[in-house]
């Protein structure tokens, strides 16, 4: 068997041996993963992991002997692994929700409910998630956590386990296919508004919009002051002048800043990560995809610094790896993924924002 050719090796942790075969016959039922172990608490979960390597954990939370959020910790520090935290009662219990971002915070990649039984009609969407997101994390290269001291948060203290209230996302060179990718993997009933800045020749960015509105199931369109961003939509800078959002109450209203200042963009993605950082702290995430220069890098750190997400596309699968290089390098980024696991990362967040 070439590399190529390797299925990709699931380890899953559930203490429940029910839900562990249901999740395993569903890895084992694709051509291109297999199940290697099945783990009953956090505990045996490390073991498990530092003998047989998996590509990926699906990790349950609440369990006795060590939690997921335990082994996720402790995985991290001694074998990084990409780990997807997989629960059944992240809508019944606030203390799962807890623990589930408390473990996105430890290093896990993302969060799932776990798929309903096969007589569910969610069962075929869910089922997709699930093994797409197994499939997308695999490709995620982690690192060590708590090497150093984790960034304080400054500001605003809601808990991490507050839904977010919206998106930004910033791109230069490269931006518009990385757009693209990310876009049309998301839902026309996508929960979480999203706003972008993409550098780009003036009097093309209308041809971008018109491209991406064609091409995604959300609504795109050019910003305008005073708007409100909504769930479904991604709200797209135009060149007259920077964008920059506003939280009222729980909602994102756009303003146009049509004075240049200093920056050598307009508009400029650091314009509006501050943004988001001043008004918007824990309930924002903030994404910064391929591009010359480091626009965006001190815009999304001051985001981290508020205890905001945040998410830089990782070297290889960037056309220009200068952005997110100067984000990565400043602490800025979180997370660095690859362009293909952004879009699920988002769908496992948006699994929180209960419908306006």
């Amino acid at each position: 068997m070439t590399p190529v050719d390797r299925k990709l090796r699931v380890l899953i942790v559930d203490d429940s041996a029910t839900v562990r075969r249901f999740l395993s016959d569903l890895v084992n039922s694709t051509p291109d993963m297999t199940v290697i172990g099945e783990a009953r608490d956090g505990q045996e979960a490390v073991a498990m992991a530092a003998s047989l390597h998996p590509d990926v954990i699906s990790m349950d939370i609440q369990m006795p002997v060590m939690d997921g959020l335990a082994a996720t910790e402790l995985l991290m520090q001694q074998h990084p692994l990409p780990i997807v935290i997989v629960s059944s009662r992240l809508e019944r219990s606030e203390k799962e929700v807890d623990l589930a971002f408390l473990a996105l915070q430890a290093g896990a990649l993302a969060v799932l409910k776990t798929p309903p039984a096969a007589s569910h009609p969610d069962y075929p969407a869910a089922r997709d998630q699930f093994l797409g997101t197994l499939r997308a994390m695999a490709a995620v290269s982690v690192v060590r956590r708590w090497q150093t001291k984790p960034i304080p948060p400054t500001g605003e203290t809601l808990p991490r386990t507050a839904p977010p209230l919206v998106i930004a996302i910033g791109a230069s060179a490269g931006g518009p296919m990385a757009l693209h990718t990310i876009l049309e993997a998301l839902p026309a009933d996508f929960p979480i508004p999203i706003a972008v800045v993409q550098h780009m020749a003036e009097g093309f960015i209308e041809g971008l919009v018109r491209w991406l509105d064609s091409s995604s199931r959300l609504r795109v369109r050019l910003a305008e002051p005073g708007q409100f961003l909504q769930p479904g939509e991604v709200t797209v800078a135009s060149s007259a002048g920077h964008l920059t959002l506003h939280r009222v109450g729980d909602r994102a209203r756009a303003y146009v800043d049509t004075e240049r200042g200093s920056t050598p963009y307009q508009p400029s993605v650091d314009r509006l990560f501050v943004s988001l950082a001043e008004g918007f702290g824990p309930r924002a995430v903030g994404i910064l995809l391929t591009g010359m220069g480091d626009d965006g890098a001190r815009g999304l750190l001051q985001m981290r610094q508020r205890g905001a997400r945040t998410i830089a596309q990782d070297e290889e699968s960037c056309l220009v790896y200068g952005m997110p290089r100067a984000a990565v390098e400043l602490g800025a980024a979180e997370q660095v993924l690859p362009l293909k696991a952004i879009a699920p990362a988002l769908l496992a967040l948006a699994q929180t924002v209960q419908p306006r």
